[in-house]
């Protein structure tokens, strides 16, 4: 038990030893430094203790500043993610509400017999009827050509939706 105290006590004790340095100055001037003296050459004793730093005091160190900076970063990032959150729900909300026009002027278009851009093929089969010629060209268009005693219809359609139509009078 004495052993211990006596280690322990001894830790605490530790100071820093001040052991002398020399700089010594070579033939060619290199420098050298050595804890004794340089053997037939010019040699001067350096004080290496610790001083302190040399240009500038270390900050002090705030132990909540850490804690504040990463409060601010999380509410920095959860004020971001909020945002996104309502930006998500108004997109939904004016998607939903496109959607409900977009349904709502297709069916009166349907309903007064008239061809819109956008319409999908179907829709078009449902106001007009079956084509009678269709001429499919590259890139999923095509042209619905409807003949009437009046004259011919044309509708353009690219991938199954209407992108255009025409009418030719006689």
């Amino acid at each position: 038990m004495v052993r211990i105290t006596l280690i322990a006590a001894l830790l605490c004790a530790v100071t820093t030893a001040n052991a002398a340095v020399y700089k010594c100055t070579g033939p060619d001037d290199a420098l050298t430094f050595s804890d004794k003296p340089c053997d037939g050459q010019p040699s001067e004793e350096v004080d290496v203790r610790d001083t302190g730093p040399a240009s500038s005091p270390r900050p002090s160190y705030d132990p909540l500043e850490g804690q504040r900076r990463m409060a601010e970063e999380y509410d920095r990032r959860h004020d971001a993610e909020i945002k996104a959150n309502i930006d998500r729900r108004r997109g939904a909300v004016l998607d939903k509400k496109a959607r409900d026009e977009w349904a709502n002027k297709l069916r009166d278009a349907k309903m007064s017999d008239r061809v819109i851009k956008g319409m999908p093929a179907d829709d078009v089969r449902d106001v007009l009827g079956s084509p009678d010629k269709v001429n499919p060209s590259s890139g999923g268009r095509e042209q619905w050509v409807y003949y009437e005693s009046s004259g011919t219809d044309y509708v353009h359609l690219q991938n199954g939706k209407v992108t255009s139509w025409s009418r030719y009078n006689r």
